[in-house]
């Protein structure tokens, strides 16, 4: 996640980002900080959904209504979830948040994370050069205001010139 802080702060410099290993205070304020939040990235593992921070900030989110961005992992070790993976690691939070002392708080089910956190397409993260440019393009334009200009990267390879072979004989 540091990376993707990183690159968006590069891309952004104005722009203001939280990353709760970081930048986290007070783990008492922990909602606050989704609170203050104005879209909330989720890099869907399976550390992630098993944290009780982590869901708690999850819920929050949901609860509020805050956009949230699903980035997905998909090259990466067993820690990395797909969709139908996070659906399932989702399924199973009304356990956790009986073990956690969660489950009387009236929050969001794990159905209706699940569902605010799909309802828009996820991304995929991506770890080669060319191919993390687009992943931090997509993710900088959820963060963006609706109805933006069109936005692209210096040398990004989707606004490179397609050198199509000539036709055949």
């Amino acid at each position: 996640m540091r990376i993707v802080r990183t690159r968006l702060l590069e891309m952004m410099p104005e722009l203001s980002v939280f990353l709760d290993v970081e930048d986290l205070k007070d783990i008492s304020d922990l909602e606050g900080y989704i609170e203050r939040s104005e879209t909330v990235l989720v890099m869907c593992t399976k550390g992630y959904f098993q944290s009780r921070n982590c869901i708690r900030e999850l819920r929050c989110a949901v609860r509020l209504g805050k956009p949230l961005l699903a980035m997905l992992d998909l090259d990466s070790d067993t820690r990395s979830l797909s969709v139908e993976e996070v659906r399932a690691e989702l399924l199973q939070m009304q356990t956790r948040l009986v073990a956690w002392g969660l489950d009387g708080d009236g929050g969001p089910s794990g159905t209706e994370c699940f569902d605010a956190l799909f309802a828009r397409e996820p991304i995929e993260w991506n770890r080669i050069g060319v191919f993390q440019d687009i992943t931090m393009r997509l993710s900088a334009e959820r963060v963006l205001p609706e109805g933006h200009a069109p936005t692209c990267i210096a040398g990004e390879i989707t606004q490179a010139p397609v050198q199509l072979p000539p036709p055949p004989a």
